[in-house]
């Protein structure tokens, strides 16, 4: 035995046994710290090196030369490591073929067993590993967690990864990795920069990037799939290559990708607990509530927002279903529904757009259909019709029905105009026009005349429509020939109207109301 220095404690047959002149050493077991400061060959340790280390079991620390203030608990545990400097190993075996990487802590039956076999000096070191075998293959690995019997187990070289669980990472050589919960990312290669939380989360996963999977098997048989996210229980449970999806809620996009080629099951967002859930061909649909597309297996663009949208039909595509169990059944194409059980019942019809609570509920087969209002054509079971309601009214009671295919419209309704109305068309020559009202009261003379500003230009005029009231509720015309008491006429002016009495005598003619209707053109 070479002397001691200061401040060791050396218990047992060759602890500490070539120690040189180096202070505050603790061995205690068989040959612990037993090559501490040895020297061979004409290498140097310098007076710095060798001191303040704790080994307690059996071969712990047996070859440090130059480390200082390590801590190695057990069965040789830092067992080849020459220059342990501030590495801690607790546990049999732990940090067994440690070498002279610095920063390290390994709890745990060979914890870190194989850590910086071969590797230069900035590698292999700051990682932590707590639990049997956790990180036990790495060697060139940095910044690594591992929490848990086997975590991160067969790493070699990946770095900023952190395992949390049983099992987690075990297959890994992948880079900023984090795994929470048992065999979370199991298989994971060389798969960087994903995030799994929760048992079996990510389980098969190989070669994929950027997923995020939160819940018990969430994205659990992804392959090589890349930024996924799944939030649930069972989300995106079944997908294995399908990328940039989105599933929140239990088992959302469950089957999403079963059977796809390599051009579907892509594109699809799901949230809601089993929202897209037998989804296995169909993309780019949205479905945000409980149960929406929850049967949909093939179509693709749909958008489905409320609880049971859309839920029960399996191949509708290019459809919009916003509101509580909106087209519920719905196969169709290109069919619109906004509000609560809008199209309830609707099933293979094509291009029907129904706005308001209940709006062609009823309708199962129809196409071409527009329903606006609460309950608008609730009964209506045909084609090509438009309903504006807000009842259950049928076509004859509805504010406005037609019939797209007969290009017919009625209007239940009392209707203002503000701009100039055209009946026919442009090409045909039906002019557009408008019509004003004018009152005035004839004069008190029987041959006399009154005028009033019309307002117009005269050449728009089309035509003038003069009543006078001669007692209440009787109306004349001018010219009544049959009676000289109630002859007058009238005449139009570039500026003015004006009302001419031409009776024998006053006695019904004059200072009467007078309507005037004018009607003229754009």
């Amino acid at each position: 035995m070479i002397p001691a220095g200061y401040g060791n404690i050396a218990i047992g047959g060759g602890s500490l046994y070539y120690n040189n002149n180096r202070d505050g050493n603790t061995a205690v077991g068989l040959s612990s710290l037993a090559l501490n400061c040895f020297t061979s060959g004409g290498a140097s340790i310098l007076p710095s090196q060798g001191l303040h280390n704790t080994a307690l079991g059996s071969e712990t620390l047996f070859n440090n030369r130059r480390g200082s203030g390590a801590v190695a608990i057990g069965y040789k545990a830092a067992y080849s490591d020459t220059a342990a400097d501030g590495v801690v190993a607790i546990g049999r075996a732990a940090l067994f073929n440690n070498n002279g990487k610095i920063r390290n802590l390994a709890i745990g039956d060979s914890a870190l067993y194989n850590n910086s076999t071969g590797a230069n000096e900035s590698e292999g070191i700051d990682n932590l590993a707590v639990g049997t075998k956790a990180l036990f293959s790495n060697t060139k690995g940095i910044n690594n967690i591992a929490i848990g019997a086997g975590t991160l187990k067969l790493n070699t070289t990946g770095s900023f990864n952190t395992a949390i669980g049983v099992a987690n990472l075990f297959n890994n050589n992948g880079n900023s990795n984090t795994a929470i919960g048992s065999s979370s990312l199991f298989t994971n290669s060389t798969g960087s920069d994903n995030t799994a939380i929760g048992v079996q989360s990510l389980v098969n996963s190989f070669s994929g990037n950027s997923n995020t999977a939160l819940g018990f098997r969430t994205l659990s048989n992804n392959i090589s799939g890349n930024s996924n996210v799944a939030i649930g229980t069972n989300a995106l449970a079944k997908n294995t290559a399908k990328s940039n999806l989105v599933a929140v809620g239990d088992s959302a996009l469950y089957n999403n990708g079963i059977g796809a080629g390599v051009l579907q099951a892509v594109g699809n967002t799901a949230v809601g607990s089993k929202s897209l859930f037998s989804n296995t061909t169909g993309s780019y649909n949205t479905s945000l509530g409980l149960g929406t597309l929850n049967n949909h297996a093939f179509g693709d663009d749909n958008t489905a927002v409320g609880a049971s949208a859309l839920a029960i039909g399996s191949t509708g595509t290019s459809t919009t279903a916003v509101g509580k169990s909106a087209l519920q059944y719905d196969n169709g194409t290109n069919n619109v529904a906004l509000g609560a059980y809008t199209m309830f019942y609707h099933q293979t019809g094509n291009d029907n757009v129904a706005i308001g609570s209940s709006a062609l509920f009823n309708n199962i087969n129809g196409n071409g259909n527009i329903a606006i209002g609460g309950s608008a054509a609730l009964n209506e079971s045909g084609s090509n019709k438009l309903y504006i309601e807000n009842s259950n009214a049928d076509k004859n009671n509805a504010l406005i029905y037609g019939d797209f295919a007969a290009d017919s419209l009625n209007l239940n309704a009392r209707v203002n105009i503000r701009d100039y109305t055209r009946l026919g068309t442009q090409a045909s020559g039906a002019p557009a026009i408008k019509m004003k009202e004018l009152t005035i009261q004839s004069s008190s003379s029987s041959t006399g005349q009154v005028s009033i500003n019309h307002g117009l230009t005269s050449s728009k005029i089309i035509s003038v429509t003069v009543l006078l009231e001669w007692t209440t509720g009787y109306l004349v015309p001018p010219e009544y020939s049959p009676d000289p008491l109630l002859n007058y006429n009238y005449f139009v002016s570039p500026t003015q109207i004006t009302i001419q009495n031409n009776a024998a005598s006053c006695a019904y003619i004059c200072s009467k109301p007078v309507k005037i209707l004018v009607t003229y053109k754009e």
